[in-house]
């Protein structure tokens, strides 16, 4: 099984604060179902953990994480 990643930062005018955020996808898996993945677990993240400043989330084809500090 192999593994993409990818990973962001980027300020906020709101909040200038810098997070990090990183997602992982099965490497055995289409694109497209990472894809699928990543954006039902951005939506879940969101939901769940909406104040909070580090997580991550765990689903069938992919994790994603984000924090504060990029640890």
């Amino acid at each position: 099984m192999g593994l993409s990643l990818a990973s962001s930062a980027r300020p906020s005018a709101r909040a200038p604060t810098k997070f990090m955020g990183e997602v992982m996808c099965r490497g055995d898996n289409p694109s497209d179902l990472c894809w699928n993945c990543t954006a039902q677990a951005s939506t879940m993240i969101l939901q769940l953990c909406l104040n909070s400043k580090r997580t991550v989330i765990w689903l069938d084809y992919c994790q994603l994480r984000y924090s504060d500090c990029g640890c």
